[in-house]
């Protein structure tokens, strides 16, 4: 269990850290006088509404994804494992308690479920370095004042 709350914990941080990069990248390119879209309001929003819930972070994440209207479809594995992760651990404690998991008995092949969080993890922060990557070369909007 351990192992399965720091990923959850990792993605969790992932998708925050994230959300806020796209709505600044959003405010800073696209809409600077949206003011759901200030530093202030979104930090907000991912502590009162958002919280540690991985289905509406990711809910949040595509949503400003979309409006970045960017070439590449978000990568559904990544949407997929968070969601796993989402229905396994909904309130963001079972994997941190012990008693808060169902009484069934599973079993899951660790090196395989290792291997598949980590790729996934890396490609949300793949995807995010790309993103920078092509806004990074852009010149700021104040360079055309």
């Amino acid at each position: 269990m351990p192992f399965l709350m720091l990923y959850r914990q990792a993605f969790e941080l992932q998708l925050k850290n994230f959300i806020r990069y796209l709505a600044s990248v959003r405010r800073r390119y696209h809409d600077s006088a949206a003011p759901s879209l200030s530093s202030d309001v979104v930090g907000e929003r991912l502590k009162k509404t958002l919280g540690h819930n991985l289905a509406k972070l990711l809910n949040e994440l595509l949503k400003h994804y979309e409006a970045l209207d960017l070439a590449e479809p978000f990568p559904s594995g990544v949407k997929k494992v968070i969601q796993m992760l989402h229905e396994a651990d909904q309130r963001g404690t079972a994997f941190r308690y012990s008693g808060e998991m169902p009484e069934s008995q599973d079993r899951a092949d660790f090196p395989a479920l290792a291997a598949l969080l980590d790729e996934e993890l890396g490609k949300l922060i793949a995807v995010e370095d790309w993103i920078d990557s092509m806004y990074s070369a852009a010149p700021s909007p104040e360079e055309f004042e």
